[in-house]
């Protein structure tokens, strides 16, 4: 299965089964978002602000959840839908999140009751570890102060180190925390004013920027050997090298090759 969160004037998630053969099969209709909680929906949606921003499975693939950004400082939304005997509900659990209002990035941390979630905003700590109850429901939340952060974005997680990088779009600030406890283990800096979006695959983080929305590129980290307070850069990918001088990047992912 495969779900999509879309934002804007028809605010909602769409899910998918998924076949190698036959690619993709729509499966039931779009579970909405209510409006009210989505502030002035417009098509095109105006971005990055005020709209639904991630989607999550959690770890047992029981529930879907997205994130959901509010206006003038009101409480963020969380809604999870349950999966049931591989269908996805038609009904979410909401919950807000006092804390942040421009709530963003979502990962789990490995079980279904601890999930990282950002806030890009200068006015908040910029990040939160959430607990989340049998129902779904945020039971807890313990907000994380990440020094000097602007927009605190991107989470890329790297669990064979106990350490999730927390990507500043507005600065060139990576934080490293502990992700089971929140504790920050050190602050970094890239060549870059922010990044898009980053990942963790083995010993690399990956990091995507597009520097004044000029120079679109790919900065490669070596996480193992990170060495008196620094974060070694082992390499800078032109994307518009190979792909043109698009200057809107803005996700990342990996996949095995063939």
């Amino acid at each position: 299965m495969t779900c999509v969160a879309n934002g804007g004037l028809i605010s909602g998630v769409a899910c998918f089964s998924v076949d190698r053969h036959r690619g993709l099969k729509a499966e039931g209709p779009l579970r909405l978002i209510p409006q009210t909680e989505v502030i002035d929906p417009t098509a095109p949606p105006p971005g990055p602000l005020v709209l639904a921003s991630d989607i999550a499975f959690n770890p047992s693939s029981s529930a879907v959840f997205v994130a959901v950004r509010s206006n003038g400082g009101q409480p963020g939304l969380l809604y999870a839908w349950p999966i049931i005997h591989g269908e996805v509900s038609l009904t979410p659990v909401t919950s807000s999140v006092p804390t942040l209002s421009l709530l963003f990035s979502l990962r789990f941390i490995d079980l279904d009751s601890k999930l990282l979630a950002t806030n890009p905003h200068q006015n908040s700590p910029g990040l939160a570890l959430l607990d989340l109850s049998r129902d779904l429901k945020v039971a807890q939340e313990t907000s994380i102060t990440l020094p000097e952060q602007v927009a605190s974005c991107w989470i890329a997680l790297a669990p064979h180190f106990d350490t999730a990088f927390i990507i500043d779009a507005g600065s060139s600030n990576i934080s490293a925390i502990n992700p089971e406890t929140g504790a920050l283990k050190d602050t970094f800096h890239s060549s870059a004013a922010g990044g898009e979006d980053s990942l963790v695959h083995g010993n690399r983080l990956y990091y995507l920027t597009v520097a004044n929305f000029t120079v679109p590129q790919i900065l490669v980290f070596d996480i193992q050997n990170v060495n008196d307070g620094k974060l070694p850069q082992v390499q800078r990918f032109d994307l518009s090298a190979v792909l043109g001088t698009n200057r809107y990047w803005q996700g990342l992912s990996f996949y095995p090759s063939a």
